[in-house]
């Protein structure tokens, strides 16, 4: 009876210092990460503070790491990859994109993480090859979304010019007025 007795005081300590993976689990490092974006853009200037910005996704993504099944973790990470993106460091953003939709395939922004990656590697990685690959699998994947046609008009653009660009949405424009 004692063995018992000391067994199930024992599951109980360890109870109480697992993680289950609530909101309560991570309330420090919510703090810390409701604080951080507070202060990671300044609203006067416009622009980011990078090294909080580093610090922010850091946060995010050990947040992450430590309570994955968490429902804050998919949109934390969503955040991290938009703010990465923001920070215009494209390979980061694209591996936290990637990260939400193959992890986190039911998470209401998971399309939208294929259309940016897709975006990062067209404007920031400047690797046309890959940002279609990525916009021809949003297409797939999701044919009906809100983003499908800039998806499309992505992937017929690639490639080309402002000059090109301009003159093809001039050419549109006039046969539109004839």
């Amino acid at each position: 009876m004692k063995k018992l007795i000391y067994l199930f005081a024992i599951l109980g300590l360890f109870a109480c210092n697992s993680s289950n993976n609530s909101n309560e689990s991570g309330s420090e490092e919510l703090m810390k990460i409701r604080e951080l974006e507070k202060v990671v853009y300044n609203d006067k200037t416009m622009t980011y503070d990078k090294a909080k910005g580093n610090e922010l996704i850091r946060l995010y993504e050990d947040f992450a790491k430590f309570y994955d099944k968490d429902t804050l973790t998919p949109g934390f990470l969503f955040n991290a990859a938009e703010l990465a993106m923001s920070l215009k460091m494209g390979v980061k953003a694209v591996s936290l994109f990637e990260n939400v939709y193959l992890n986190y395939p039911d998470y209401k922004k998971a399309p939208a993480c294929i259309f940016l990656e897709a975006f990062v590697f067209e404007t920031l990685l400047f690797d046309n090859n890959k940002a279609k690959e990525k916009y021809t699998l949003f297409l797939e994947k999701y044919p009906t979304h809100e983003l499908a046609d800039d998806a499309q008009a992505s992937i017929n653009n690639l490639g080309k010019s402002l000059e090109d660009l301009v003159r093809s949405f001039e050419e549109s424009d006039s046969l539109a007025k004839k």
